[in-house]
């Protein structure tokens, strides 16, 4: 009897717990509703975020006072920041609304405003203000600085790729430098690398290496400026991608060597797509009726645009051809390589024709 009578009562016991529980749980939620729907008006109407961005953000941060996110946003509109740079800044790190900002975001500010780098610079390159300064940011600069050996090309080379201060430079970058500095490759060229392209060391150290390798072995040479471009171009294509595009050269009656040949004179050659090469070729080969061979002979002609130079110019060669101006075999690749200023001294206004040029050049440019 007793012990029925214990059994209904711990069932007892435990229906009135777990209708605590589920209550309490309802509290919670509710509390939690409660401070994200005061989070989203906060974001409205005390600071002028867009209801999407407001409920976007709310997901990511709990206030438990009023008085962080305002100071946050007090230190950022006197540091300059517009109230859409805020807004981009926030959106892309809520937590931002969160920390100290007397603590965490101004020596960030502080320092990057010492370096050069503006709110704007700041705004567009977020990811700064993720990085602990002490650990990262200051030793990545000083690292940079050293090799760059200025304060204005490393902001620069910090604002082309912000990225680069999320390294450990002295890990990640000295080890590639000095494979540079071994097989050969100038100071100068190892800061143009540095400067243009640091994306290259993030990458492994492995790679990086036999990138190096393939270099040489396609005859470049680590005593000039061009190694680097050609470290560079290789970098950027898988070697499936670059046997495709040796594939459509080799269409226009162009051998692989043929093709190396223009690479190590201008990298850039096969960094093009294919539909560009048979666009660039057939304008060539089929319509100016020239030999395949001329782009090997100058294969920066491949590296300009199509509609905006290559078509345009085409059109006024077309033209002088016709009318006696230059004779019918003139192939010259000054003519497609010069400048703007001088194609048009040269090749345009030197013409009585020249208003009719002018047009033809113009109203190509224009389409």
């Amino acid at each position: 009897m007793f012990g029925f009578l214990g059994e209904n009562l711990r069932l007892a016991v435990v229906g009135k717990n777990s209708s605590f529980s589920i209550l309490s749980s309802s509290r919670c939620i509710s509390s939690a509703t409660n401070q994200h729907s005061l989070t989203v008006s906060y974001l409205i109407n005390s600071s002028s975020f867009p209801p999407k961005s407001a409920l976007i953000v709310s997901k990511n941060v709990y206030f438990e006072t009023l008085t962080q996110p305002d100071s946050v946003f007090s230190l950022l509109k006197n540091h300059g920041f517009s109230q859409t740079q805020i807004l981009e800044l926030v959106q892309s790190h809520p937590k931002l609304l969160m920390c100290n900002p007397e603590e965490v975001l101004l020596p960030k500010l502080d320092f990057f405003n010492s370096i050069g780098l503006s709110t704007f610079d700041i705004a567009k390159h977020t990811l700064l203000l993720d990085r602990s300064l002490k650990s990262q940011i200051i030793p990545n600069f000083s690292f940079l600085k050293a090799l760059i050996k200025s304060d204005e090309k490393t902001v620069a080379a910090i604002n082309r790729c912000p990225f680069v201060l999320t390294l450990d430079c002295k890990r990640d970058m000295a080890s590639k430098v000095n494979l540079l500095r071994e097989n050969g490759v100038l100071e100068s060229s190892i800061v143009t690398l540095v400067y243009y392209w640091p994306r290259i060391f993030s990458m492994n150290f492995d790679k990086v290496k036999s990138l190096v390798e393939e270099a040489r072995d396609m005859g470049f040479d680590p005593s000039k400026r061009i190694f680097v471009a050609g470290v560079r171009s290789l970098k950027s294509m898988s070697k499936s991608t670059w046997e495709k595009k040796v594939d459509v050269y080799k269409r226009w009656n162009l051998s692989e060597a043929d093709v190396l040949s223009a690479f190590r004179k201008v990298p850039e050659f096969m960094e093009i797509s294919e539909d560009k090469i048979m666009g660039v070729m057939d304008l060539f080969v089929k319509k100016l009726d020239c030999e395949s061979s001329l782009i090997v002979k100058s294969p920066l002609i491949m590296t300009f645009s199509l509609e905006k130079r290559l078509i345009p110019r085409a059109l006024v060669l077309e033209f002088l051809v016709s009318k006696g101006l230059v004779k019918k075999n003139y192939r010259g690749t000054n003519f497609f390589c010069c400048p703007e200023t001088t194609f048009l001294q040269r090749f345009v206004n030197h013409f009585e024709e020249a208003s009719e040029l002018l047009r033809l050049y113009g109203k190509k440019l224009s389409v």
